[in-house]
């Protein structure tokens, strides 16, 4: 049964700066292995290898761990996939200060990414939501 009052309120924007969703993040031993033909890039500031595909319409980035420093690493050893959910933002400084009024706390501040032509991107966490990255748009 839908609940009413969830049908009748608008969905509320936690990041606001017209936040629209990016991509689904996840970590994988080998990129090659699953996508040959994948263009892959590498990001030394977060230790991976990066490469975009299209999954029926949704985008994920898939991220390899250059070393065992690398985060993604961790991730892989502990069986977890998925990494993050990304949303593009108008302003990424004003959406991280919107998410911290609504329980989250910054994991990264924000830094270039190569994958991105250089654009900032940050990572923030909140219990229910875990691990998400805001990409300024």
């Amino acid at each position: 049964m839908i609940n009413k009052k969830l049908g009748s309120t608008k969905l509320i924007n936690i990041f606001k700066e017209k936040s629209k969703f990016h991509h689904i993040g996840l970590s994988v031993k080998s990129i090659k292995s699953m996508h040959p033909n994948s263009k892959t890039i590498i990001d030394p500031l977060q230790k991976v290898r990066i490469a975009f595909i299209n999954l029926n319409g949704v985008r994920l980035e898939l991220l390899e761990p250059l070393n065992k420093s690398s985060p993604i690493y961790n991730n892989l050893k502990n069986n977890n996939k998925l990494c993050h959910i990304c949303f593009e933002v108008d302003n990424i400084n004003k959406a991280i200060k919107n998410a911290l009024k609504k329980g989250f706390y910054i994991v990264q501040k924000p830094v270039s990414a190569i994958a991105f032509n250089n654009r900032k991107v940050s990572f923030i966490f909140h219990r229910d939501y875990h691990l998400v990255e805001l990409i300024q748009r």
